[in-house]
């Protein structure tokens, strides 16, 4: 974002991210990066004197509501993962401010896998950094997604949940993607280390969980006790 800035006059930064990790982009932002920001909680429109304005998944500002001040602007979105269903109304919302004309650029962030893993989810990605394969939802769905038409209860229905040519898909979107491993991101970190505390309860919340324990082991004995006496009929029988 800092780069951008020292490029591009009156370039505003948008960030998306989890509501949890809002306090820490503000933070690091203002305080490391040396940027004016703000958050959504603080005001409905995004101040245009601000240098980045950091806002939830559920709070994406709309193209409308972009000062006209800020004549050009780029998107960090943390979590990108988020927005790996077409149809989510977060999906569309973070579409519309990354594909309006003012938009330089689009930094997806995400450290977290793909749900299932099928190339159908990496299409609205595609299309956030406007990668040639995003133009077309229906031809990338045909070509890497196995796509094609079935009858669900008497229904034609279009089916995209599988996956084809994915040697072709992986060539051609390199150049859109920076891949790091867990180590080469935290190489400069100490090793983990692992500490167990006791914990002080009331002799209240002992006696719950030792009777909550008790009937737990009995619960297993029982399921226990019935799978054996099953098996011995079995075996008579």
């Amino acid at each position: 974002g800092k780069a951008f800035k020292s490029t591009y006059p009156n370039l505003k930064i948008y960030c998306i991210c989890p509501v949890s990790l809002k306090q820490e982009w503000v933070r690091t932002a203002s305080k490391i990066v040396g940027l004016d920001c703000d958050d959504d909680g603080k005001e409905e429109s995004p101040s245009p004197e601000l240098d980045m304005h950091v806002c939830s998944w559920q709070k994406i500002p709309s193209p409308r509501k972009v000062p006209e001040e800020a004549k050009h602007y780029v998107v960090v979105a943390d979590e990108a993962h988020q927005m790996q269903n077409i149809t989510s109304a977060r999906t569309k919302d973070a579409l519309d401010l990354m594909q309006d004309k003012r938009c330089l650029g689009v930094l997806l962030l995400t450290g977290t896998p793909m749900k299932n893993g099928k190339p159908c989810n990496i299409f609205p990605l595609l299309r956030a950094v406007r990668h040639p394969f995003g133009d077309n939802q229906r031809l990338f769905e045909t070509f890497f997604c196995n796509g094609m038409q079935k009858n669900f209860r008497g229904r034609p229905t279009w089916d995209a949940s599988g996956s084809s040519n994915l040697n072709h898909l992986n060539a051609h979107i390199a150049s859109h993607m920076l891949f790091m491993t867990k180590e080469e991101c935290l190489e400069n970190l100490p090793p983990k280390t692992r500490e167990f505390r006791n914990c002080p309860v009331s002799s209240r919340d002992e006696l719950k969980h030792s009777n909550a324990m008790n009937e737990l082991a009995k619960l297993y004995q029982s399921l226990h006790s019935d799978t054996k006496d099953n098996d011995s009929k079995d075996r008579l029988l």
